[in-house]
């Protein structure tokens, strides 16, 4: 039983690195269709061309941003219990049924967990990912203008 475990751990790392990689190839079709107006399979081509050479920037960038996304993730947990604990001690205090308790629970810890993670990380990693596909954009249009020129190329937004 031991060895299964420890292959089901290996085909476990395979696919999320695979995954990971796959994730990177596509992660820039959505700024290609929203600002370059290209149907889903000309953005998915488009994605996968700039990503080729450029894995590494995009892994770096994903990479700089673990730290935040970790120090975010640790103070909505401890905030989560801060509210619990207050909450249970109001609840001893105020007799109001559990279902509002844990209404008010969920909506404050959601707000406080999307704010932090805002503040600390997201925006940042977006705008990165942003300059990150601009750099890469105009790269790719000025090889696709030049293989039009030289015909090798039909059409391309």
């Amino acid at each position: 039983m031991p060895k299964l475990f420890r292959h089901i751990k290996k085909l476990i790392k395979i696919i999320l690195i695979s995954a990971f990689v796959i994730d990177a190839y596509f992660s820039l079709s959505y700024y290609f269709v929203v600002e370059d107006d290209m149907s889903l399979s000309e953005s998915i081509s488009a994605s996968i061309y700039c990503m080729n050479g450029n894995i590494g920037k995009y892994i770096g960038i994903k990479l700089q941003y673990i730290i935040p996304t970790i120090i975010a993730a640790i103070a909505v947990n401890f905030v989560t219990i801060a509210f619990q604990t207050l909450f249970q001690q109001l609840l001893t205090i105020v007799a109001v049924p559990l279902i509002i308790f844990n209404v008010m629970l969920v909506v404050i810890t959601a707000f406080v967990s999307s704010f932090i993670s805002v503040m600390l990380y997201k925006v940042k990693e977006t705008l990165a990912y942003t300059v990150f596909y601009r750099d890469l954009k105009d790269n790719y249009y000025e090889i696709i203008e030049i293989l039009r020129k030289s015909n090798n190329i039909c059409s391309y937004n």
